[in-house]
């Protein structure tokens, strides 16, 4: 059995651990642009996103860890969008389609619709059936 499969796993930065990070090591970069060829979004980032990923990614294999504030957050968005599936990127949609329907409902004086949309904001299964829903009638229309 491969202890090294085992380490990297608890190395590896999920996407709920990535806003409490504050470096990254080039390890743990090199392992996310490989995941990112696998599952296809390396190819959506744009030319000067790549090129900013190459050249963190060089200079985290220089130093060995990236840790300056402004070039970790960018980097951050860049991983966000390397690493998103179709799972988080239904719940961003479903979390704006819930947003604007707040929004409607604020306006028109509806208040307890309002509040139990408010109350449902964080529930993950209701945020995948808006974006699911929204993407299916977009899809149609």
């Amino acid at each position: 059995m491969r202890s090294s499969a085992n380490s990297t796993a608890s190395t590896r930065p999920t996407f709920d651990k990535l806003s409490l990070k504050n470096s990254f090591s080039y390890k743990e970069l090199l392992e996310i642009r490989k995941k990112s060829y696998r599952n296809g979004n390396w190819k959506k980032l744009s030319l000067e996103e790549k090129a900013m990923y190459k050249a963190a990614l060089a200079l985290a294999k220089l130093r060995g860890r990236i840790v300056n504030f402004n070039l970790v957050q960018r980097v951050k968005e860049i991983v966000e969008e390397l690493l998103e599936s179709p799972r988080v990127k239904l719940m961003r949609f479903g979390r704006k389609v819930l947003i604007e329907k707040l929004k409607i409902y604020v306006k028109s004086k509806q208040f307890e619709l309002a509040k139990t949309l408010f109350f449902l904001r964080n529930d993950v299964n209701f945020l995948m059936y808006l974006g699911v829903s929204a993407k299916s009638f977009e899809s149609i229309g």
